[in-house]
């Protein structure tokens, strides 16, 4: 009786804690919404005469990283980390110019990029000189999209 017990509680216990557990939110590779929002965003760029940004591997993991802990609440939404994401990607890629772009919400890919457009800033970053960029969407448990876009220039 005693180890019936026993075994129904170590059961019980498992339940309790597996169904406890949050979610997490990961992905492998950038996704086709990725490369939507990319592809709206290189036609604006192509729209002002400016070139497309090439998407770099990378620079795509870096972001993906970040949008994903925003997106499980381990990090609060913006930019917290930009030094530490700044360092990793000099240590890849060299001495550059990077700069983020953070997004909440739902929406088309259009939608998302006129948000981005709407900010001085992130058009700013948007229109700017760079060449490499890195993009990712994440949805969260509760549907909310969360997104990073990191650009890049290497210094000449």
């Amino acid at each position: 009786m005693q180890k019936n017990i026993l075994i129904f509680t170590f059961i019980l216990f498992a339940v309790l804690t597996m169904s406890c557990k949050k979610e997490r939110y990961q992905t492998q590779s950038q996704t086709d919404y990725d490369k939507e929002i990319l592809d709206a965003i290189n036609a604006h760029r192509i729209s002002k005469g400016l070139t497309a940004l090439e998407h770099d591997d990378f620079l795509w993991q870096v972001a993906n990283e970040h949008t994903e802990n925003m997106a499980n609440g381990d990090v609060p939404f913006g930019h917290d980390g930009i030094t530490e994401r700044s360092d990793r990607i000099k240590q890849q890629l060299g001495n550059g110019v990077i700069t983020e772009n953070v997004a909440t919400g739902q929406g088309s890919a259009t939608e998302i990029v006129d948000s981005w457009l709407a900010s001085q800033g992130y058009r700013i970053n948007i229109e700017g000189n760079f060449t490499l960029t890195g993009l990712s969407a994440v949805q969260a448990g509760d549907g909310l999209y969360y997104y990073t876009q990191i650009f890049y220039k290497a210094n000449p």
